[in-house]
């Protein structure tokens, strides 16, 4: 990311309020969070190329 696009999003995300503590410290995280915080993570690592379409119905009452 070029040095202006990451200070328009660090601006953004001021503006927003929002606040990144750091590196993540597993250790330190809500035994009731844990699995939807790893779950985060890992989707954060997909790449868009890794993702395939799929069409999902669902039956409507």
């Amino acid at each position: 990311m070029d040095p202006t696009e990451l200070t328009q999003r660090s601006n953004h995300a001021r503006k927003l309020c929002i606040e990144f503590l750091g590196p993540d410290e597993v250790d330190r995280w809500p035994k009731s969070h844990q699995k939807l915080f790893a779950d985060v993570q890992k989707l954060g690592r997909e790449r868009f190329s890794s993702f395939m379409e799929t069409k999902v119905c669902q039956k409507r009452d």
